[in-house]
Parts: structure tokens; sequence; C-alpha cells
């Protein structure tokens, strides 16, 4: 038996180097031949079947649950899923429509020979289909599958989410609109008639995978993450306006927070509130890219959606006398973002080798931080999106770094409940 206090431990160090993997973790905490259950829709394909493979190496078998226990124990009053309007977004932002980036997937399709791909990461849905949502907060996402076969494209959405002008922009896009809850049915349908394999991403759900049999499958990353994470010339131009429109803000905000400061009398929430405020005054502003992050020295990590582009920027200030050790760091920190800043580096070089480079300057004193370096940038998406990075871990889907990718920079250094600094930039290629 696992008891409430053992996970919450669990989940509290998870992440950090030594922590084991879920699979050997359980290994020391269960009882000999132990099942254990748990939701296939929630868990990706290769780590399903990595934590069986660990598991069967005790005796352990995972297995699939038909309901999730969650949704057992909610007795009644559970908000709905957010269904919020689905918008297009036009092609002055996206600078390709969704026909143009149809014809480049099917030349994947074919090139590996299958007659059909699923698409299960929303992100990818909105960018193929250039159509934006806000299920998911800071996220302009919305709930999805897309499929597409050389003959048809599909998008899987419930259908009032869809406006009349998302209506229009699909069918001048020839995709058709079919029920969220139809995925299964269509995949299922489509092996029927067709003979060919399937792909599916390697990060979709153990639930959709199992609906293609294994040697119909081809289980590999989406075309679409790549797609996704070049951008293209018009992308480009709309990530740098967007963040130097971003930029006024921040100048704004600092140099009201600088008079403020003195007073005493506001919270970090009124502060991020105000740099809402200023952000919201901005063209093209949308909403947050995520909840702006406060702490002590003054720690401001914050971002935004515009149409033409998302950011993420963090600044480290100090409205007192910093000690010599906290200048140290910080001097440390921003010599380790410069070196990645200024770094000139082999075209399709993996992420993982510059990380040391944000570090080193750190590491000669004995000092190192926990997290990243950097992660890839969403257009108007996700601020969080792969399948590239710069971490002390390799991705295994990193494709490489080249022109039209833009990823954050963004190194740091924390002394438990006395202080954290971080500075962050995006940079683009």
């Amino acid at each position: 038996m696992i008891t409430v206090s053992y996970f919450n431990l669990y989940q509290a160090v998870k992440g950090l180097p030594e922590t084991p993997s879920e699979g050997k973790w359980l290994n020391k905490t269960l009882e000999i031949s132990s099942i254990v259950g748990a939701d296939p829709h929630l868990i990706e394909e290769e780590v399903w079947k990595e934590l069986t493979r660990e598991l069967q190496t005790e005796g352990h078998s995972l297995v699939p649950i038909t309901h999730n226990l969650i949704d057992v124990l909610w007795a009644g009053g559970r908000p709905q899923r957010p269904a919020n309007l689905v918008l297009p977004l036009e092609i002055k932002y996206t600078g390709c429509s969704t026909q143009e980036k149809l014809i480049r997937l099917r030349e994947n399709l074919q090139e590996e020979n299958v007659f059909m791909i699923v698409l299960t990461a929303l992100d990818e849905v909105a960018y193929l289909y250039n159509l934006r949502g806000s299920d998911i907060e800071y996220n302009p996402v919305f709930f999805s599958y897309g499929v597409v076969t050389m003959t048809e494209a599909v998008v899987f959405v419930n259908n009032t989410q869809l406006t009349t002008q998302t209506n229009e922009a699909l069918n001048e896009a020839n995709i058709n609109v079919k029920p969220y809850q139809d995925l299964e049915r269509y995949i299922t349908q489509q092996l029927d008639i067709n003979t060919g394999k399937v792909w599916i991403s390697n990060h979709s759900s153990h639930a959709v995978t199992q609906l293609v049999p294994r040697e119909r499958r081809l289980t590999k990353l989406s075309p679409v993450a790549l797609m996704k994470a070049v951008k293209n010339e018009v992308e480009i131009k709309g990530m740098e306006a967007c963040h130097i429109r971003d930029a006024t803000a921040l100048c704004r905000y600092f140099a009201w927070l600088e008079k403020e400061a003195s007073k005493g009398t506001q919270t970090e929430i009124s502060a991020a509130e105000q740099l809402h405020k200023y952000r919201q005054e901005l063209d093209e502003f949308v909403g947050l890219s995520f909840s702006t992050i406060s702490s002590e020295i003054y720690l401001c990590d914050s971002g935004a959606q515009y149409r033409d582009g998302t950011t993420d920027v963090t600044r480290t200030v100090h409205f007192g006398t910093p000690t010599d050790f906290e200048r140290e760091c910080f001097t440390r920190v921003l010599k380790g973002l410069i070196n990645v800043a200024t770094c000139v580096f082999p075209s399709k070089i993996k992420g993982n080798c510059l990380d040391s480079l944000a570090r080193v300057c750190l590491w000669e004193v004995g000092l190192d931080y926990g997290h990243g370096t950097g992660h890839g940038i969403g257009m108007y998406l996700n601020v969080h999106e792969g399948p590239m990075g710069v971490s002390w871990r390799s991705y295994p889907d990193d494709p490489g770094l080249q022109l039209g990718m833009f990823l954050s920079d963004e190194p740091g250094y924390y002394e438990d409940g006395k202080f954290g600094i971080r500075i962050e930039i995006s940079l683009g290629w």
C-alpha cells in the first residue's frame, strides 16, 4: 500500500538528478507481485512502456484502468471542462496557409509510406489548422485531435466552440469537423478500409496508441512538431516585434516598481497586476503566457501571448544594498547567460551541448542550479515548446538547433530560504 505521505514526498523531489524514476520508486515501495493501475489516457506510450519494463523486473505489472479514480471520487459539483471559442489565426500572423502546411505534412506521410497520421498534441493541431483557443490557461490551444490522410484532414473538436468565421476558414481549407469523442471510431474505420500503416507520435497517450495494432504503427515524433518549431520569416518578424513591445511594458513596470518599492505598500500580487495592466495596453495582446512568478531579492519571471508571438522573460533586481555574495551570484549567472547568447555553433548541434556554457561560471565556485537552461518558445502557442531544449539532460527527440528556432536562455542560482536569481532572454536564429 502506498500512503499519501510517501506519494507527496516523491512528488516533492521528482525532477532532481538523484530522484529515482517512478518505476524504481514503485519497485522499492510495493509489496511482491503487485498490480499497478493507471489511466492510459494520461500517460505517454513511451512512458507506459518504460514503466512496464521497470515494474516487470520486480514481478509487478501495469494495467490500464477503465475509469479514472479521480473521476469516480467526484460526487457532484465538478466544474465542466473548458470549451471556449476557437478562432482562426490570419495568414498575416502565421505566414503559411493550412493548405501549404498540409502539402508539407503529406510529403512526410509519403516518405514514411503511411496512409494516415494522428495528432494528439494540442499545439500541433492549433498550428496545423491555424486556429487558436483558450481551453488551457495561458496556452492558446483547445481540446482537440487532428487526423490527416492523403485525401482528408479532420479536426475532432466540440462543434459548439467554432464560430462562423472559424467554420468558414475550415471549409476554405477543406478541413472536416467531427465530434471530439469520435476519434476512436474514426481510426477504427480507417484501419478497416486501408491496409497501410498509421503514424502516431511517440508522445501520444497509451490509450490512443493502442487503437492501432502494433504491426500497423509508425511510432515516432510527429513531423508537425518540427514544422512548428522552425519559424518562417513572417513568424520570426512577429516574434521580434512582440518582444520589442513587451519590453516597453517591462521598462514601464520596473520604473513604476522602483518608485513604489520604498513605500512598502505593494505585494507580489498587486505588482503582477500592474505589469499585466501595462501589457494589456499593447497592440495584439491576448493574455499572459504563464502566471507571473515573483520572489525576493525581486525575481520577476513573466511572459505574454500576442497574436504575433509569445514572450518569456526574467529579470532580477535589488531595491536595497546586495551583499557581496549576492553580487557575485548575479554576476556569474549573467556571465553564463552571455556565454550561451554569444556562442557560435554549427547547425543542428544538440541543445544539451550548450548547457555547460551557462553553468561554468557557477561551477568555478561550486555552485549550480537544478533546472534546464532553455526551452523552445512557440509563436502565439505554448511558452514551453519542444522538441528541442538546452539542459544537462539530453532531449530524446531534439532535432538539433537550427535557423528559425526560438529558445529561452535562463540560467539562475537559488539559496534555499534566502534568495533566488534568474536572468532570462529569448534567443532566435
